[in-house]
């Protein structure tokens, strides 16, 4: 079985009591730091440095499980 695209019950821990504008602000801030992380896979790529290529992964697959963003986080594995 595939796992969820995102896992709800993750979410709904991230807000609590704080409405649905903090749950917003996460996933934008998040959007910005899979930015961020993906110019560096692409700088890592370019340069041919595995060692950063699996830093930025292993960076952008924690947040995923943090955001609950669970088949991005499997990617990312």
């Amino acid at each position: 079985m595939d796992a969820p695209d995102i896992h709800p019950s993750r979410l709904a821990m991230l807000r609590p009591g704080n409405g649905n504008d903090s749950a917003r602000e996460l996933l934008f801030d998040f959007a910005k730091i899979c930015a961020e992380i993906g110019a560096k896979l692409n700088q890592a790529s370019a340069n041919a440095k595995a060692a950063e290529w699996d830093g930025a992964s292993l960076e952008l697959r924690g947040g995923a499980r943090t955001m609950g963003l669970v088949r991005l986080a499997d990617l990312c594995q």
